[in-house]
């Protein structure tokens, strides 16, 4: 499959999503008290376009999995070298922040973005380095997000990261397994949804969590083995408005009102992202529409502007609090740091791209590539 620059802008959007949810912050009381804040979920959807990242991931890694001279080593080595570089740079700039600002500014930043462990020992630096070990031993730490954190506990959004790297271990499976007939394709997707249920309802736990999101891996598996029948239906305008409309669902009011799970939010929103996917790549007012806006680099920094913002954003609280001297960061202070923080983090994305994230890619080709 060749490159698709409209797909790297969707996930570039994505992650500006992600970021704005963690930047802007609006309590749900201030929303349900304020009916036109409703509007504000259909702005800040971060874990819908986490969702998409995943359905994206199976898309477009499925075509390297087939290739005749596939190499499972090879895979993972380019998984490793695309996940881990930008994944250290984050965990660097964390401690080194850390370090040297005071407690009133890594208390605000732990309290809005981070869920601390309780001890820096041996345990934390395992996970922290390996990454994919806190799926075994994960954080048990009370937070707004959960309870149970994977990742590196000072960065949230790296939860999905452990996830990636761990399905990237059997993914190539996955491929196979959904390399068959409808019928059995059929089958398969309908045992690891009521597996997803069960998962949703009865065992949640990071390993069950692995298992439960590596079905939009899947659902991009399918994607991309059904392309040319979706974009030859999937072609008129209004297929536009029915892909944003679905993806957008589970973030607004009306989940609320019906009361639905996540497990039903999360699959609305997939097959809306995927609908979006194959937009991409059949209508031409879409990749317009897509392209047309995209600023700052935001297709190909994309990564680093998902795993970077939370460094970026604690930085410049230290920023405001260590060395500007605010007591309080709200109001027009709050806005002109959060202002800050977005101009910041499209420079060093910029940086980390060009410089870490670019010159990993090609080693890894270099190394992969047969004589």
């Amino acid at each position: 499959m060749r490159h698709n620059a409209h797909l790297d802008n969707l996930r570039g959007y994505a992650a500006l999503m992600v970021v704005l949810t963690h930047f802007s912050g609006i309590p749900n009381h201030i929303i349900l008290k304020h009916k036109w804040l409703v509007l504000y979920n259909y702005v800040t959807c971060g874990h819908q376009a986490v969702i998409l990242f995943f359905v994206l991931s199976g898309y477009v890694l499925t075509p390297s999995v087939e290739r005749a001279n596939f190499s499972y080593f090879k895979f993972i080595i380019k998984r490793v070298f695309r996940i881990y570089p930008a994944y250290f740079l984050s965990v660097i700039m964390i401690l080194f922040i850390f370090n040297f600002a005071s407690d009133a500014a890594i208390t605000r930043f732990r309290g809005m973005y981070a869920s601390t462990p309780l001890h820096f020992n041996s345990s934390f630096w395992v996970n922290t380095i390996s990454l994919i070990s806190s799926i075994i031993t994960p954080y048990y730490e009370q937070s707004s997000f959960s309870a149970v954190q994977i990742g590196f506990p000072l960065n949230l959004p790296t939860w999905s990261l452990t996830l990636e790297m761990l399905i990237s271990f059997f993914f190539p499976l996955l491929v196979i397994v959904y390399n068959k007939n409808n019928v059995y394709i059929f089958f398969v997707l309908a045992l690891q949804l009521v597996l997803s249920i069960i998962y949703v309802h009865m065992l949640n736990n990071p390993i069950t969590n692995m298992i439960y999101y590596s079905i939009f891996f899947a659902y991009g598996v399918i994607l991309y083995k059904n392309r040319q029948m979706l974009c030859h239906k999937i072609k008129t305008n209004k297929w536009i408005f029915i892909g944003f409309a679905l993806f957008l669902y589970s973030a607004g009011p009306t989940v609320k009102f019906l009361n639905y799970n996540n497990f039903v939010n999360e699959n609305i929103t997939a097959l809306g992202g995927m609908i979006l996917i194959i937009l991409c790549n059949s209508n031409a007012a879409f990749q317009n529409l897509i392209d047309r806006f995209s600023i700052f680099n935001l297709g190909k920094t994309s990564y680093s502007i998902y795993l970077l913002h939370i460094p970026i954003s604690c930085f410049v609280f230290s920023l405001f609090i260590d060395v500007l001297h605010f007591k309080e960061v709200s109001g027009v202070i709050s806005v002109l740091q959060k202002l800050t923080a977005l101009v910041l983090l499209f420079a060093v994305c910029n940086l980390t791209y060009k410089y870490i994230e670019s010159p990993f890619i090609k080693l890894s080709k270099r190394l992969t590539t047969s004589n």
